[in-house]
């Protein structure tokens, strides 16, 4: 067989033609593991959001909101599964504080304010 062939599945084939399906095949392969790695981080994010929501933020989250994927029945802050904010409502409402609500800018990592506001804002209203 030259350079310019090769066989796979049986045919022998252009090396241009190899390479291009090669290549396609590597790419979903690819696309495929972020996906599940994206899915992953995803959900870490989530997990830490709603323990964020519920536990570690001090006072909780759920002490003053209702948000009923946390089990949350607050009723001194709005309810946020009528509200639905999004995640920069979330994230600027946590950092600098609303009404009676106080800042957590100096409590809560970055990490932990960007997780609770993703979460907020992917599960109110669900």
């Amino acid at each position: 067989m030259s350079a310019a062939t090769a066989t796979m599945a049986g045919r022998i084939m252009p090396s241009a033609l190899w390479w291009s399906e090669s290549m396609a095949r590597l790419a979903f392969v690819l696309a495929s593991l972020l996906a599940m790695v994206q899915a992953d981080a995803g959900d870490a994010r989530l997990a830490l959001g709603r323990q964020v929501f519920i536990e570690q933020a001090q006072p909780s989250c759920s002490l003053c909101h209702s948000l009923r994927e946390a089990g949350a029945g607050g009723v001194i802050g709005p309810d946020l599964d009528q509200l639905k904010p999004s995640v920069e409502r979330v994230a600027a409402a946590v950092q600098g504080g609303v009404g009676v609500m106080p800042s957590f800018a100096a409590s809560l990592s970055a990490q932990q304010i960007d997780a609770v506001a993703h979460y907020v804002a992917q599960v109110a209203g669900q």
